[in-house]
């Protein structure tokens, strides 16, 4: 019976736990409220973002960018998604950005992918060794990334991603 009542205190702290830092004003969350389901942009974009864009990209409280982003203009993915991400914080240092990278689908454009070459066995395979085994090549993803094991949370060239739960 004890055990009983721990169990529902436990989960009773969980819950709230999770409410409250769901209703807190915690400055690392978007503004939130039950009252209505926040609006949200998911994107990617070759070229740099224009004056017009980042304002209206600004309007969103929680924003990610992806693939491409701006790569073509600033030579990569990642830098091209800093650049974006300061200037939509400079119009609106209340929205959040999000960086997205997809680590089971190996598309070009990264900078992180620089590093592949310092890492034995890099990409998935079929039974066959064939690594060319997602989209058939089309749009650019040539591979698959193997799955971090659970609780590694490393980028492929070994840094840790800080931030990204367990």
């Amino acid at each position: 019976m004890r055990k009983k009542q721990y169990s529902i205190i436990i989960a009773a702290l969980i819950l709230s736990n999770i409410f409250c830092s769901c209703t807190s004003k915690n400055q690392s969350y978007p503004e939130f409220s039950w009252d209505f389901v926040p609006l949200y942009m998911h994107l990617r974009k070759a070229k740099a973002f224009n004056e017009e864009e980042l304002v209206y990209l600004s309007n969103f409280p929680i924003i990610t960018l992806e693939k491409t982003t701006g790569g073509a203009t600033y030579g990569s993915t990642e830098k091209g998604s800093l650049e974006a991400a300061k200037a939509i914080k400079a119009i609106n240092p209340d929205a959040k950005v999000l960086y997205y990278r997809n680590i089971m689908v190996h598309y070009q454009g990264y900078d992180v992918n620089k590093s592949f070459g310092e890492i034995e066995n890099p990409l998935l395979s079929d039974a066959s060794g064939e690594t060319d085994i997602v989209h058939g090549g089309k749009r650019g993803a040539r591979h698959r990334l193997p799955a971090p094991s659970p609780g590694s949370r490393r980028s492929p060239n070994g840094s840790r991603c800080p931030g990204m739960l367990h």
